[in-house]
């Protein structure tokens, strides 16, 4: 009876809300005050480390690369110039003359009240980025201290557990590579009020939890999507583990200023939700979507649960496991985590009869439970979400499933911070609760991070009035079209100094980059060249005179910029080729893919690739395939064609084989393929591989791959 007294005194000093500091922890600290200024340095500890590219550099940098994070900038930008009347909200200033675009990613709806106010205060565009960047970080840590309190978190915990939720090594590096994912404040908000509710029962929490729901939609989809998963593993395991006799629960009086609160979160909330939605609709309805194969792509395997992120201070990139295939794969944060989880789930079922028990055992199934159901476990696409993004297509627009980690993350050290607590209530002595704060902090200094990805403000700068000053060097005009043609930087470098050009003069660009493209600009984005802008012009009817063509910057500014231009694309180094090719013919780049094992190279049509055949080789092996995802799910290619040509000194070409492959109706021409060429005798030979279209003459899911080519 005296045990059960004191499980039941534990159980219900832990479920309180508390809203100040119980007596018993003065002990570990010299007052309560001490402990809440404890927790504040904290929460300024978590918004410096995500935020450490803006404040180490002097504020001379701004988060992220010249291509994501440079978007998501952008897309705040057009946000406010919309509010201001100069643009159609929808259909930002790129992309000319398609409409509808800006639900092909991310709106940034839910922060843009941030960004503008910012801008209407007098910041400059950089300096609101990085103030939007600081301050949905604030709100991050605010939030996260806030739902641990709900959870009855001790204060001398709170703090540096707030900062491993709020600001882990995941956080650091994916939200500088996607500033998308910084803003989570809202769906802990949500969090919160759902803890909340539990103590309390209060109706108007659910008009709360809605409205920060509805908020998180709109700040971001992929985070309100993964906050949705696991939540919904949480409910499941709550569900499963409830007392069958439970005590009724006093329902708590609602006063006229709790839902006016509930209120003022819900109405805006659910009102830029529905602004998100309208966006992303249109996207919709214009046919916009994604393919299967990348959610396969984008769904972490097991090597990604070893995984540390390239930023991460303590582990170096892809350690302890094996690198994960992409970067994004990168769900370990350190080894006191995976230990807690284990530990929480040990202890969490012992005390599964008391309420943090229960609690704590729920948060670390619903971790366990979501890791597992975003796990992709074979090459081929085994896994449940894998599975489930093959047959609803909506789903995929979801397709970087290792992003989970942050929010994964964040339940990961709720859970370790209730049983924590929970053991807290026990300890009689200050060398115990010194244990536990020690144990905290440790969990928040193994997700240090250091230097994470930024571009310098100035270089963003130059690089858009180098090319506004050449847009009014050839003819000023109202659409902005930048051909440059083969460069020695990605395509979608320059698409974006077009779209930042074209915000500054409140103008329009048929260049651009989002998420996805409108298929009619597709042959143009990835292939800059003046025919293909002339053709896509043509093709929407944009007369010449309201366009200005750009096709180089000034001499000075490429230089400065390190600009080159190529007559060709460039081509890295073909691994597994015993010969590199010496000419080449590319549409798009020709990236890297592991199918069974191997690494093959996406040769998208039309592509050619020539080999100098040393003198006495009389054989040729090679492998090819198409890329799955390309014939299955809701891939369509109808084919591509594979052409061997053997050229001769004398300039004639012999072809050695050609064949057509079409996986999507022929079962037999699925996975790897090997490939075996007799060369005829003779010097000076050049070996030329072609891809080209199938029937329908488009390059639609023609995804066509090569590798290993070995001479004999």
């Amino acid at each position: 009876a005296p045990a059960t007294r004191r499980r039941a005194e534990g159980c219900a000093a832990m479920s309180e809300p508390a809203p100040g500091f119980p007596p018993a922890i003065k002990g570990a600290f010299e007052s309560a005050g001490g402990v809440h200024l404890w927790t504040v340095a904290w929460l300024v500890l978590a918004v410096a480390h995500v935020t450490q590219a803006i404040w180490w550099s002097g504020f001379t940098a701004v988060p992220g690369d010249l291509v994501d994070g440079r978007f998501n900038a952008l897309v705040l930008e057009h946000g406010y110039q919309a509010l201001r009347g100069l643009y159609d909200f929808f259909s930002p200033g790129q992309f000319y003359p398609e409409t509808g675009t800006l639900g092909l990613s991310d709106t940034h709806v839910g922060t843009l009240p941030i960004y503008a106010v910012l801008r209407v205060l007098g910041c400059s565009d950089m300096l609101a980025w990085q103030g939007w960047f600081v301050i949905v970080a604030a709100l991050n840590a605010w939030a996260a201290s806030r739902w641990l309190g709900a959870l009855g978190i001790a204060p001398a915990l709170r703090g540096p557990l707030a900062f491993a939720a709020s600001a882990s090594a995941a956080m650091v590096w994916m939200a500088g590579a996607h500033a998308q994912l910084l803003p989570i404040f809202s769906a802990l908000f949500a969090a919160e009020q759902a803890v909340r509710w539990s103590e309390d029962r209060a109706r108007w929490r659910w008009l709360s939890c809605a409205g920060w729901i509805g908020w998180q939609f709109a700040a971001g989809p992929y985070q309100t999507f993964f906050a949705g998963v696991l939540g919904a593993f949480a409910v499941v395991a709550a569900l499963a583990l409830r007392e069958r006799r439970l005590p009724a629960r006093p329902v708590s009086e609602a006063r006229g200023c709790d839902w006016a609160g509930a209120l003022a979160v819900a109405v805006p909330g659910l009102g830029l939700c529905a602004v998100a939605v309208i966006a992303h609709g249109a996207a919709l309805r214009a046919g916009h979507s994604r393919g299967w194969a990348e959610s396969l792509a984008g769904a972490p395997d097991v090597r990604a649960w070893f995984t540390a992120a390239p930023t991460h201070a303590l582990y170096r990139s892809g350690w302890p496991g094996r690198h994960s295939d992409w970067l994004e794969h990168v769900c370990f944060t350190g080894f006191l985590p995976w230990a807690g989880l284990a530990a929480v789930l040990a202890c969490g079922w012992r005390w599964r009869r008391d309420l943090q028990g229960r609690r704590a055992l729920v948060f670390a199934l619903a971790a366990v439970a979501t890791l597992l159901f975003f796990t992709r476990w074979t090459e081929s696409g085994a896994g449940a979400w894998t599975w489930a993004t093959r047959y609803v297509a909506p789903l995929r627009a979801f397709r970087a499933s290792g992003r989970i980690v942050i929010l994964l993350q964040a339940v990961e050290v709720a859970a370790l911070g209730v049983v924590l607590s929970y053991l807290w209530t026990r300890a009689r002595s200050r060398l115990g609760r010194g244990l536990l704060v020690i144990c905290a902090v440790a969990v928040a200094a193994e997700n240090l991070s250091l230097h994470p990805m930024a571009t310098p403000v100035a270089q963003c700068r130059a690089r858009r009035n180098a090319l506004i000053a050449a847009w009014r060097a050839a003819g000023d005009r109202p659409i902005l079209v930048y051909a440059p043609g083969p460069l020695n930087q990605h395509e979608d470098i320059s698409n974006l100094d077009a779209w930042s050009a074209a915000l500054l003069l409140r103008r329009h660009t048929v260049n651009g980059y989002n998420g996805s493209r409108p298929m009619a600009h597709t042959a143009f984005l990835l292939n800059m060249t003046s025919e293909n802008a002339l053709g896509l012009l043509a093709r929407h009817g944009v007369p010449a005179s309201e366009v200005s063509l750009v096709t180089a910057l000034a001499p000075e500014a490429e230089r400065a910029q390190g600009l080159v231009h190529q007559a060709q694309r460039s081509l890295p180094q073909l691994a597994g080729f015993s010969l590199q090719p010496v000419r080449w013919a590319l549409f798009t780049d020709a990236a890297p893919f592991v199918v069974e094992g191997r690494t093959m190279y996406q040769l998208t049509p039309p592509a050619e690739l020539e080999f100098a055949v040393p003198e006495g080789a009389t054989r040729v092996r090679a492998e090819v395939a198409l890329r799955p995802g390309c014939y299955d799910g809701d891939g369509n290619s109808d084919g591509v064609g594979f052409t061997w040509v053997l050229r001769g000194a004398d300039g004639v070409e012999r072809v050695i084989m050609h064949e057509y492959l079409n996986p999507r109706d022929h079962a037999g021409h699925r996975g790897i393929l090997p490939r075996e060429l007799v060369l005829p005798p003779g010097s000076g030979r050049v070996l030329i591989l072609r891809t080209d279209y199938g029937p329908a003459g488009d390059g639609a899911w023609d995804w066509p791959l090569a590798g290993n080519l070995r001479i004999e």
